[in-house]
This record gives structure tokens, sequence and C-alpha cells, in this order.
């Protein structure tokens, strides 16, 4: 995937804002790829596939 190969992460952070469920879904894979604790960012609009990504993965520090 692109963007966990360009590894920018405020700009996968800032997808979490777009319009496209679509656009911010795959942000929220680019994160949890890369095990960021960013992925907290996408909780509002995809809790189940955030939360998944935060304890499948885990991410210890998107848990607080």
């Amino acid at each position: 995937m692109a963007l966990t190969c360009i590894g920018d992460v405020p700009s996968i952070v800032a997808l979490s804002k777009d319009a496209s469920p679509a656009v911010r879904l795959a942000g929220l894979v680019a994160l949890r790829k890369l095990k960021r604790p960013e992925v907290a960012a996408f909780l509002e609009s995809h809790p189940l596939e955030a939360a998944r990504a935060i304890y499948d993965t885990p991410i210890p520090e998107a848990m607080a």
C-alpha cells in the first residue's frame, strides 16, 4: 500500500477528516500496518475497525 510505503504519518492522520469513508478507511489501514498510535484518531468514523486495529495488532500506546 502506497500510504504505508510513504510513511507520512501526519498526512495519513489528516485522512481521518476526509469526507469519503473509503479514504478514511484507507488511512486507518495504513496506520494499522505502521503500528502507529494515531490509529485512535479514526475511532469516531470507524469505531469497530479502529478498535480492532488497536487491540489485534496490538498498539498499546493507542489504548489510553
